[in-house]
């Protein structure tokens, strides 16, 4: 067990060292050795990957559940406070439905619904940690579920969702809208995630003509 723990944290250094590529390359005078190297080095630096997405969510929940509690014990309702030179503002918001104030009164079905749409996007994440799995797919989700647990969390606990900053800008409708860092990390996770999907799809694409093609040749040799 030690001796296998010594070897994986050498393949780990070498692969952190050199690289993919350079490590195959070095691996490959070893003959059959070569491709159990470069697959535990592709091994070793895809679980690196999946601990950093995990830990970003992670990260998300509990800053800004962190942030909630502070928020909700010094800022009384209210009461606004300007920070960064006036540009954002504080304050304590409950919010029942979910952003735009959409679904106020309707909270049960609001919290079925974010139930549920967190579950498939935690289900989308687990798939995309495969091989084929796309970085910026995995980022995006990573962004959107750290935002959505948390939400989640607050719908579950107290039926409202802690809001506390707002933009100070001239146009009014706008500015009385209020938000939190899950709100943000949700809105941006949900456009990466967009993106990481049509970059999935052509890689998918890619792969699936390249596979086309080595069962084509190799039906010709036959």
């Amino acid at each position: 067990m030690i001796q296998r723990m010594g070897e994986t944290d050498k393949i780990r250094a070498t692969c952190r060292r050199n690289g993919p590529v350079l490590s195959i390359l070095t691996s490959s005078v070893t003959g059959t050795e070569s491709f159990a190297f470069a697959y535990n080095c592709r091994y070793v630096r895809g679980t690196d990957m999946i601990n950093f997405f995990v830990s970003l969510i992670a990260a998300i929940f509990m800053g800004d559940k962190y942030i909630k509690e502070r928020m909700e014990r010094q800022l009384p309702p209210g009461e606004t406070q300007e920070i960064l030179g006036g540009r954002l503002l504080l304050r304590r918001h409950h919010n029942p439905g979910v952003m735009l104030g959409i679904g106020k009164g309707k909270e049960t079905i609001v919290t079925t619904l974010s139930l549920l749409l967190t579950a498939v996007s935690t289900l989308v994440f687990v798939l995309s940690l495969s091989v084929y799995g796309s970085n910026l797919l995995r980022a995006g989700l990573s962004l959107l579920l750290g935002g959505a647990f948390s939400n989640t969390y607050d719908r579950l606990k107290q039926q409202y969702v802690m809001d506390y900053v707002s933009f100070n800008v001239k146009w009014h409708p706008f500015r009385r809208l209020v938000f939190n860092i899950s709100d943000f990390c949700i809105i941006t996770g949900a456009m990466l995630s967009a993106l990481g999907l049509k970059h999935q799809g052509r890689k998918m694409r890619k792969l699936a003509r390249k596979h086309g093609k080595k069962a084509g040749r190799e039906k010709v040799r036959r």
